[in-house]
């Protein structure tokens, strides 16, 4: 509130002007600003102690009606606490039918169902797809070739001397060897040369899937599509392996840069070389 002789600017609770010390009250009254007044410094007044009003006493049958409610009450907690009690056995209900042990004829499959051959099985008795096995490397398979190779040559070698000791043998009852008979031992040693490596890698891959070699590197050839590896098939990769090598042996090295380890015999024939 600003004082009217000084102009100075003060709180309105103020009865007096801080500056001029002029009355305020006449001006907070015209203005309708209450006036505050305080207390008087002193001993605080105690409080007024609160008196209990007298209540009416209870008539004594309200009194028995409450017990008995809080009584039923807790009763009720105490039955609901408790499993349910009978005293006879709930009938329990029977089967609409019922087939007594050994009614029942044996299973005997179809024999026109197919059954689809897996080549490994897990721990839960469940086929495991062959993209899922772990694909044999590029030296492991090398290994596993040269040992193959080893007993082709061995093979090749029997074979050769007992053609080519029979051929001799023909030329000499025969009177003389000559060149006719020189040409038909050479011809002859190339056949066998060749078709002893065909039905080689033919007869065991499609017989069990594994070479001597590759069963001794635990290795074994199965089909992309997890079925049983057919001598079609392997004949047909036994000739892609023959594409492979007269391409100088780049069908081979694919098995080092490829994703699946395959090389271009395996593409063509449609098959994985995996570890068992």
């Amino acid at each position: 509130m600003r004082c009217p002789q000084c102009g100075y600017v003060s709180f309105d609770q103020l009865a007096a002007c801080k500056k001029c010390g002029a009355d305020l009250r006449e001006v907070k009254r015209r203005r309708g600003i209450p006036t505050f007044t305080a207390a008087p410094v002193g001993s605080p007044r105690p409080p007024t102690p609160l008196s209990a009003r007298p209540s009416e006493p209870e008539p004594p049958q309200k009194q028995e009606d409450r017990a008995q409610d809080v009584d039923a009450f807790f009763a009720g907690l105490l039955q609901s606490s408790r499993p349910p009690h009978t005293s006879e056995q709930e009938p329990q209900e029977e089967a609409a039918f019922s087939l007594p042990l050994g009614t029942l004829p044996p299973f005997e499959p179809s024999p026109d169902a197919v059954a689809l051959p897996v080549t490994e099985w897990a721990d839960d008795s469940r086929p495991v797809r062959a993209a899922a096995l772990p694909k044999a490397g590029f030296w492991i398979r090398m290994a596993a070739w040269i040992t193959d190779i080893v007993c082709l040559f061995l093979a090749t070698i029997v074979l050769a001397l007992l053609t080519l000791t029979t051929i001799w043998l023909g030329g000499r009852l025969g009177g003389e060897i000559n060149d006719q008979v020189m040409a038909l031992a050479g011809y002859s040693g190339a056949v066998i040369v060749i078709a002893t490596g065909f039905l080689y890698f033919t007869l065991f891959v499609g017989a069990c899937g594994q070479t001597p070699g590759k069963r001794l590197f635990g290795l074994k050839v199965v089909p992309v599509n997890d079925r049983e590896m057919t001598y079609g098939r392997a004949g047909l990769r036994s000739l892609c392996w023959i594409l492979s090598l007269l391409l100088f042996s780049v069908g081979f090295l694919m098995i080092a840069f490829t994703w699946q380890k395959r090389g271009l015999h395996d593409m063509l024939a449609g098959t994985y070389v995996i570890r068992t």
